[in-house]
């Protein structure tokens, strides 16, 4: 199953940075300031994406605190700077509240899942990059535009679970056991899905994987989570989410 994932958030900071300008800092107003932010993000995505920014607006208001205190003590904005307030403030927000993903609705947990799924199912032209989301210290090839824009769907489907599971928790789900794993195969295999290509995904046979056969794998095995039904299926997806929890933004 998948473990561990540091990937993309780099094209968060890369959208931010134009609309955090030092014009902005002169003109102390938070509200034209995330406003300008909000513009610069969205005409990096598709209508009608989640917009990051208006999620840590209205979601985690106070963690743009630092922000905030620059453009008020009208401090320069420039980019390095921006980068590394930007950069601690998605990583402070992912090491605090990963945890609020145990309590967060099935249907938030879910849409994270399917946002996974998209982005894995969008790497087909750059396989490699499959293998970065279990290894996220090597290199990153570079994406097209709808994995980019993938990535950052699937980090705002991050946040909104995140928040979700702080706002409107559910009762926490109890710990997936070897069994709930062994039925929960039975299951997808049942359903159709390509349990035995999973076997790429161990710690036995990963290093020497194809990229497409890692690929084909994590994508099977996050829609077969997103199939998973009932009790069964929320204590699996609770149990794989915080092993693709985005982690360390540089």
């Amino acid at each position: 199953m998948e473990r561990s994932l540091a990937y993309a958030l780099w094209f968060v900071l890369a959208v931010l940075l134009p609309a955090a300008t030092p014009s902005r800092a002169d003109e102390g107003d938070r509200e034209k300031f995330i406003a300008g932010m909000i513009g610069g993000y969205a005409k990096g995505m598709p209508p009608n994406a989640p917009n990051l920014v208006e999620i840590l607006a209205k979601r985690f208001p106070a963690d743009l605190t630092p922000i905030f205190n620059k453009v008020e003590s009208k401090q320069p904005l420039d980019a390095a700077s921006t980068r590394t307030l930007i950069a601690g403030i998605l990583d402070t927000i992912l090491t605090r509240d990963a945890g609020r993903l145990a309590t967060a609705p099935d249907l938030s947990l879910k849409a994270v899942f399917a946002a996974h799924s998209a982005l894995i199912r969008s790497l087909s032209a750059t396989p490699e990059a499959c293998r970065n989301l279990l290894f996220p210290n090597l290199p990153t090839p570079a994406l097209t535009l709808q994995s980019t824009q993938l990535a950052k769907l699937r980090l705002s489907q991050f946040f909104i679970a995140m928040a979700d599971g702080r706002d409107t928790p559910v009762t926490p789900r109890r710990a997936a056991t070897d069994a709930d794993y062994l039925a929960y195969a039975t299951k997808a295999k049942a359903a159709g899905f390509d349990v035995d290509s999973w076997r790429v995904l161990t710690a036995e046979r990963i290093g020497g994987a194809d990229s497409k056969q890692i690929c084909h794998a994590l994508e099977s095995s996050a829609e077969a989570t997103i199939a998973a039904e009932g009790e069964l299926g929320e204590v699996i997806r609770v149990d794989q989410i915080s092993g693709i929890v985005p982690t360390d933004v540089k």
